[in-house]
Parts: structure tokens; C-alpha cells; sequence
């Protein structure tokens, strides 16, 4: 079997850089690959960058309440979500 070019520890920490904000330029420069000696040349996009956020809750029977945003989620949008999608779907009248 084929060995994969990074390890299950280092494709984690590149997903958590970038959950944690790190532009994609700078996760291609610092992670990218190339042969040794040889400069790293590779497209990624420039200020085309977009933040895709997925919120839901989880119960035993599977995922309730999603919520996409095309943007990094903040304390505003949370409380919003809170009280307009996932508290009316865990009305139990609603089960």
C-alpha cells in the first residue's frame, strides 16, 4: 500500500490552522511539498478566499437544525441560532 505525503497528525494540524482563521497563501506556503532544494510553485487562489460555515445539533437519531453561513461564525450569529433555528427545533411538540 502506497504511503499518503502527510500524516494523519500533520493533515489535522493544517485543519486546525485553518479553523483557527490562517489565510489559504499561508497554509500553501507553509505546508506545501516540492523535491528538496527545489522552490515551491503552486496556484492557490488570491483574495478569493471565502469562510463557509456549517452549525448543527446532534442527537442520537442524527443531525438537526443546520445552518450554513457564508462566513466565519461570531457571538451574534450564535445567539441567533440559538433562538431562531435550534430551540424551535427542539420543541418536543415538533418531534
Amino acid at each position: 500500500m502506497k504511503r499518503t505525503s502527510f500524516s494523519e497528525k500533520q493533515i489535522i494540524a493544517v485543519l486546525k490552522e485553518a479553523e483557527a482563521g490562517a489565510k489559504t497563501a499561508d497554509l500553501a506556503r507553509s505546508h506545501g511539498r516540492c523535491a528538496k532544494g527545489e522552490r515551491l510553485r503552486m496556484g492557490f487562489p488570491h483574495g478569493h478566499c471565502k469562510t463557509t460555515t456549517l452549525v448543527a445539533g446532534l442527537r442520537m437519531t442524527g443531525r438537526v437544525a443546520p445552518m450554513v453561513l457564508d462566513r466565519p461564525i461570531n457571538g451574534d450569529w450564535s445567539e441567533a441560532y440559538v433562538a431562531q433555528v435550534l430551540i424551535p427545533d427542539c420543541d418536543p411538540a415538533t418531534w
